[in-house]
């Protein structure tokens, strides 16, 4: 990829071998999805052997499909293709006539690609083949429209069609959550938006509340919703959705300036590659204000203008993930190891100056920023600020397990694998002029955050995806982005030395995070409306009667409260369900001791929570085994020591408890 900003890197294959391929693996991969939609539609109907018409439709089509590509494709391997591709010039010819019209149609077609997915991938194509075959398809017949538009090979055009595929598979998957919906959409959806309201608790509950001790920057971002005043609870669903896309998008787009690219395909596949990458974790979106001041702020001239970003973006870490501490100056120490070789310095002191100074501004400046944060905050209790030290380290889940899946391990290095091999090849070959300390320094940095991510990950209450990977994610993306992009600057860089990138490397590298995508692709069950406000009527009813004996706990559901859904109830801001959890794991004994004693004075006339289950569960056979037992045993038991069930709602698996 060895260009000038202002063009799509040289294609790795010609054009004609990338067509082939096209055709071949459309039949193919159509070919895969037959038995699938045959066994699904089986018993549909009655049109044809039992298939109703539209499965009989959409079988056939697929057959047609599949079965055209494979015979185009004997055509063109067979060498006697002339009038197949003079009917694809002339088909170009047409399209070229059309200029910037050709653009409007392919965001035609991939809106329709958009409502396909939306309406027949939980159903009909739930197999990754089937998802596959779709995009794989969406993204040859498209790509003619951006081949007509300009000079963009297709092997770029269809590389640009199954990312922009990946991308609308995330972009549904969280659209999906936006919901009018009163009741959480899971265990602690939510909560998320009670915290939120915090900072502004005097307006919406008539009294201030010390803010939550943990995720402070994360509840940050989502509490500039209430700057609209009486916003619905679907349109805070709406701000986290857009703080989802839109922060890995804008990291994806400060990765493009970082590297200096300009050709507006190659600016949008690179972002939208980097957005899927950081997905797979997902990286959360409060943290990359971690990562933005860096990309953008970083300049080799000024030294100072980096510190300032490295300092602003560490205090933001702060207030974040105390395993993101380091990041921000990591960040720019591995900018710096990319950009700067070392031979333009006198010794190894010089060179290693400026990072040293960001690692130690930076460090401190997160530790300064958290310790200003507790007395600020309002919370009585310093422990609960360090609750992810207290808490049990699950060493099995690094490895296949009922909560990881494939493990975090063999899946992290999965998803690292096509990166690492393509900085391997480009450092560790023979002639390739990279000095060891180099190395060694941006090896050091993966390594620390790769190792950091994998003992978090161990910590009880979490384990079951990668997003405890985040910062080893984020870093290996940039370096792995600079080799590909041939932006890497070696100490000895010979005339004929070209960055190194095999096309099935390639391939790997752009392929893996969309079929990550497709994987992860899903849709809630709709809801029941209706339903709801029968619940919220019955509730409303219950809860105003018990609130004239008495304080009602809402430990669950509390933004019905935040949201006007439950009405003239006062607030109890003590022992929310995310804290209580919290304590639970880390056996935190100030806040679990308050608790039994106010349970065993029956302080509340009622309280509002999740079904309490008090069975326990077999660890490392069950999905969150340890958790659950914990919950049991520290929470469910003394509530339902003191406390009954009034009533239940099964739809939202809400208990209302009653002292005993």
């Amino acid at each position: 990829m060895s260009q000038t900003v202002e063009t799509l890197p040289a294609e790795p294959v010609r054009n004609s071998l990338a067509i082939r391929l096209w055709l071949l693996l459309a039949g193919v991969f159509g070919l895969l999805t037959l038995p699938d939609l045959l066994e699904k539609g089986r018993y549909s109907g009655w049109f044809i052997a039992r298939y109703s018409w539209q499965w009989s439709l959409l079988i056939a089509v697929c057959f047609f499909l599949s079965l055209t590509s494979l015979l185009f494709w004997l055509v063109l391997q067979s060498g006697k293709s002339q009038r197949l591709v003079l009917i694809y010039e002339r088909l170009l010819s047409l399209l070229r006539r059309l200029g910037w019209w050709n653009y409007l149609l392919y965001a035609s077609g991939w809106l329709v690609t958009a409502f396909f997915m939306r309406y027949f991938f939980v159903k009909h194509f739930t197999e990754l083949p089937d998802r596959l075959w779709v995009l794989w398809m969406a993204a040859g017949l498209t790509s003619l429209f951006l081949l007509a538009a300009r000079r963009i090979g297709f092997f770029w055009a269809i590389s640009l069609g199954m990312l922009t595929g990946g991308f609308l598979a995330v972009l549904l998957t969280y659209a999906a959550k936006v919901s009018p919906y009163p009741f959480t959409l899971g265990w602690s959806e939510a909560s998320r938006y009670y915290y939120a309201s915090l900072p502004f608790a005097r307006q919406i509950y008539g009294f201030s509340i010390p803010v939550s001790p943990l995720h402070a920057s994360r509840y940050l971002l989502l509490s500039l919703a209430y700057l609209i005043p009486d916003s619905p609870l679907w349109f805070h669903r709406l701000w986290q959705v857009v703080l989802w896309i839109g922060m890995n998008l804008a990291t994806g787009w400060a990765l493009c300036r970082r590297l200096g690219l300009r050709s507006l395909p190659l600016v949008a596949g690179t972002s939208l590659w980097a957005f899927l990458f950081l997905m797979q974790g997902p990286v959360y979106y409060h943290l990359h204000l971690c990562i933005l001041p860096v990309l953008l702020g970083y300049h080799p001239r000024r030294p100072v203008q980096t510190l300032l970003m490295v300092i602003l973006a560490s205090v933001w870490a702060g207030l974040s993930r105390v395993n993101w501490f380091p990041v921000p100056a990591m960040l720019a120490i591995a900018i710096y190891l990319l950009e700067t070789p070392l031979r333009n310095h006198a010794n190894f002191l010089t060179y290693f100056a400026r990072p040293l100074v960001w690692g130690a501004a930076g460090l401190l400046s997160a530790l300064a920023a958290q310790a200003a944060y507790i007395p600020l905050s309002g919370n009585q209790d310093p422990s609960m600020f360090a609750s992810s030290f207290t808490s049990l380290l699950l060493w099995h889940r690094l490895l296949p397990s009922a909560t990881s899946g494939w493990g975090i391990l063999p899946l992290g290095l999965l998803v690292s694998l096509p990166l690492l091999t393509l900085i391997a090849l480009n450092t560790l070959r023979r002639g390739s002029g990279w000095h060891p300390l180099r190395l060694l320094g941006l090896g050091g940095i993966g390594a620390v955050l790769l190792i950091g991510g994998l003992v978090v990950s161990t910590k009880i209450g979490g384990g079951s995806n990668l997003h405890n990977l985040d910062a080893y994610f984020v870093v290996l993306m940039l370096i792995g982005a600079y080799f590909l992009f041939g932006k890497a600057v070696p100490d000895q860089s010979p005339s004929h030395f070209v960055p190194f990138r095999p096309t099935v490397l390639l391939l790997l590298i752009l392929s893996m995070p969309v079929v990550w995508s497709l994987a992860e692709f899903s849709l809630p069950a709709p809801k029941d409306l209706q339903q709801a406000q029968v619940t919220l009527n019955s509730l409303n009813e219950l809860v105003g009667k018990a609130a004239q004996r008495g304080e009602v706990l809402f430990i669950s559901q509390r933004h019905l409260l935040t949201f006007g859904y439950v009405k003239d109830v006062p607030l109890v801001a003590d022992y929310e369900l995310l804290l209580l959890s919290e304590a639970s794991i880390s056996n935190n004994r100030t806040l679990l001791e308050r608790f039994y004693t106010d349970l065993k004075n029956r302080r509340f006339s009622m309280i509002i929570v999740d079904r309490l289950n008090p069975s326990l569960q077999r660890p490392k056979i069950d999905a969150f085994a340890e958790e659950n037992n914990l919950w049991v045993d520290r929470i469910a038991f003394p509530i339902l020591e003191y406390y009954g069930e009034e009533a239940y709602f099964g739809e939202q698996n809400l208990q209302v408890l009653v002292p005993k």
